[in-house]
């Protein structure tokens, strides 16, 4: 049976089961400095212990309980390693608060990713230290791949009904910054013009090498592992947590002679 924590506004339920809590808090420990040492250890135990394709799969198993156990280790030990963060850490989050239902993207460092923003996620750890995350709905945007991403007159078009990393959907607050999507009236109601914005919502035409064929030479090809980041883990100062909930706008639908534009956000890591 799966458990799920729900949580409950306005007669409405958000549900996030044990499996999406076991997704999120995998990404926040790969993306911790203070336990890449415990990462790289069980990674290279996991490598003489198990063969090679099973490598991945029961690193990412058997860490979290391998991990408890060593600081627990270095909590009865007295250890100078140890650290209240460590422990909090380990255990996992408590629970999982939702926020507001915005559309959204993200970029990452050697290939640039686009996408809708799903759920904002705040995953609540002992003592009150939380962590910020953004679920996201990936859209493919390998440009070896066809009908993934174009070039137009210097403008990129993402391909909206193809999706990837649908198993890892999770990234960090800060790692995103603002975008819109505009419809592209030229390829048609799957694809979007990604156009950057700043804080004053003025836009600004991208720098891409114009050309209809070849993606900007800054965007390299790298499927093997997301980027690690670092993950402020810290406590929150807030007494409170405020849900708040907004209906998403069925974008993929609209007319192609709306004036709306739409508000997303992507990662970018310069």
């Amino acid at each position: 049976m799966t458990e799920r924590t729900t949580l409950w506004r306005s007669g409405r339920g958000e549900s996030f089961s044990r499996n999406d809590m076991e997704v999120a808090h995998w990404f926040v420990l790969n993306n911790c400095d203070e336990i890449m040492t415990y990462l790289d250890e069980h990674e290279e135990m996991m490598k003489r212990e198990h063969p090679s394709h099973l490598v991945a799969q029961k690193h990412r198993e058997l860490f979290p309980q391998w991990f408890l156990d060593s600081v627990n280790k270095l909590k009865s030990s007295n250890s100078p390693t140890y650290s209240d963060e460590l422990y909090n850490l380990v255990f996992g989050p408590i629970r999982a608060e939702f926020g507001v239902h915005v559309p959204g993207g993200g970029e990452s460092t050697n290939i640039d990713f686009y996408g809708k923003l799903t759920t904002v996620v705040q995953l609540l750890y002992k003592d009150r230290y939380q962590v910020i995350m953004f679920k996201c709905r990936w859209f493919d945007s390998n440009p070896n791949r066809p009908g993934s991403v174009k070039i137009d007159h210097g403008l990129l078009s993402v391909n909206i009904n193809i999706t990837w990393y649908d198993d890892d959907p999770y990234i960090l607050a800060n790692m995103a910054t603002q975008i819109v999507y505009l419809d592209d009236l030229k390829a048609g109601s799957s694809w979007k013009v990604v156009q950057k914005m700043d804080h004053r919502n003025v836009y600004a035409i991208p720098e891409l090498d114009p050309t209809d064929n070849d993606v900007d030479n800054s965007i390299t090809i790298d499927l093997v592992d997301l980027p690690r980041f670092d993950v402020a883990v810290g406590p929150s100062n807030d007494s409170d947590v405020v849900i708040e909930e907004e209906e998403e706008e069925d974008w993929e639908t609209e007319s192609d002679d709306s004036d709306d534009n739409e508000s997303y956000y992507s990662s970018d890591d310069e």
